[in-house]
């Protein structure tokens, strides 16, 4: 597996101190909404009472936050979310485990399926097609469709309010959020006893809990859907012909070294939700996050998080992101970065379309979104860097200072350059973003 440069690469400007923070053990809190009954592990193949004892751990962490957090606070309710679930964890660790059904087969190749709705049922949908295992460099302008949001389900949307996870979106549908992405609740999961190195061509894993530290990604067209892998980090970045799809799936981590933690080329994402690690997705090349919640991050040492990281060739449509970890730390330079970035440290930023994605405020983040021109990067004065980036139809929520982000909604957007668009890019109280 590929392992990535240190924390350094990304960019997190400094700014005032924060008001005093929880100790570095509970950042290890794993933020939970109940969308399914899932058990925190390490590897898979892990001891019962290796898993019973992470549990308690997580409990006791859990239990320290909601003793030092004020009542009412969202990071209080999180903590209060997390003790709750990991009490229902221990639970369903100490009691009989059901037999496990056959995992890790492979199967054919997968078919189109039909355009993403708000919340899944807790039965299989045909499997999208993923990318091809070799793409070549991305053109100018993306190729990929851009899905139309679905109408609002009846009876309304899980959340009430509007441009809130969960809640009304503009255009007659709902936000993803709680309700509507990840396992659906009622799924019933079966430990996956498949390898944690992937080899198989076409290989699925379906409704399934995965407790591997790396889902090793290295062949095409693997299929992940219904299933939650808790503490795992899902990736492909070692086999360049390597690709895969995530559908109706919840990936949870807690603090821990670099994590993708869904990457980093050639893959499909499509009504997932991610929380915890220092970053919730990563794009080198080639992907497509539609439908989907990306949220609860958790930082340690001196880590800069994001929700989603984009490279070259990212199709993001109607997604809700976010950098929401509490703490900053100027010290270490532990913090969020913002909700959507995107630095030519690896390779230059192009050919990416952010569409109707709802970016959730943060007073932890610098700003809530980069554009792609940051300067003083290894290719950022390469004639290609921050073209055809294309912003349409996106909504920045202001926040309790007005700005989304500490210093504004965006920063890094090159409005001169090659195919670059910023159309139709508003405030939730439907007033124009301006990419300056």
């Amino acid at each position: 597996m590929t392992t990535w440069p240190g924390t350094n690469v990304l960019r997190h400007r400094r700014r005032p101190s924060a008001a005093r923070v929880l100790p570095a053990s509970t950042a290890a809190l794993v933020l939970a909404t109940g969308a399914a009954i899932f058990a925190f592990g390490g590897s898979s193949g892990a001891s019962q009472s290796t898993q019973v004892q992470n549990a308690q751990d997580m409990l006791a962490n859990c239990q320290t936050l909601v003793a030092n957090t004020k009542t009412g606070t969202a990071q209080h309710n999180r903590a209060v979310n997390c003790v709750n679930d990991e009490k229902a964890i221990i639970a369903i660790l100490t009691a009989p485990s059901p037999s496990p059904s056959p995992s890790g087969t492979p199967s054919p190749s997968p078919s189109p399926s039909p355009s993403p709705s708000p919340s899944a049922t807790d039965t299989p949908s045909p499997t999208p097609t993923t990318p091809s295992p070799t793409p070549t460099t991305p053109s100018p302008t993306p190729t990929t469709p851009s899905p139309t949001p679905s109408p609002s389900p009846t009876g309304g949307c899980p959340v009430a309010g509007t441009n809130v996870p969960g809640g009304a979106d503009p255009w007659g549908g709902c936000w993803p959020g709680p309700g509507n992405t990840g396992v659906p609740a009622g799924a019933v999961l079966t430990n996956y006893t498949g390898p944690c190195t992937i080899t198989t061509a076409g290989t699925v894993i379906d409704h399934q809990l995965v407790t591997c530290a790396t889902l090793d990604i290295q062949a095409a067209n693997v299929v992940i859907r219904m299933s939650m892998l808790n503490g795992t980090d899902v990736t492909d970045s070692a086999t360049s012909s390597a690709s895969f799809t995530i559908t109706d799936s919840t990936v949870v981590n807690g603090a821990r070294d670099q994590c993708l933690c869904i990457g980093d080329h050639n893959f499909t994402a499509v009504r997932v939700e991610v929380r915890g690690g220092n970053r919730s997705m990563y794009c080198a090349r080639t992907c497509t996050v539609t439908d989907s919640w990306l949220h609860g991050q958790q930082l340690q040492g001196s880590q800069h998080g994001s929700g989603l990281r984009e490279e070259q060739g990212t199709t993001a449509t109607h997604d809700v992101l976010v950098c929401d970890y509490p703490i900053v730390n100027d010290a270490t330079t532990l913090g969020c970065s913002a909700d959507l970035t995107g630095y030519p440290d690896f390779a230059p930023i192009k050919n990416n379309t952010i569409r109707r994605n709802l970016l959730l405020a943060s007073p932890t983040d610098s700003f809530c979104a980069y554009g792609g021109a940051t300067g003083g990067k290894p290719f950022s004065s390469d004639p290609t860097n921050a073209t055809n980036q294309v912003f349409v139809e996106n909504v920045w929520q202001r926040g309790g200072n007005g700005k989304c982000g500490a210093f504004g909604p965006i920063t890094d957007f090159a409005t001169g350059r090659t195919g670059n668009q910023w159309v139709g890019n508003v405030w939730d109280d439907g007033t124009a973003v301006s990419p300056a």
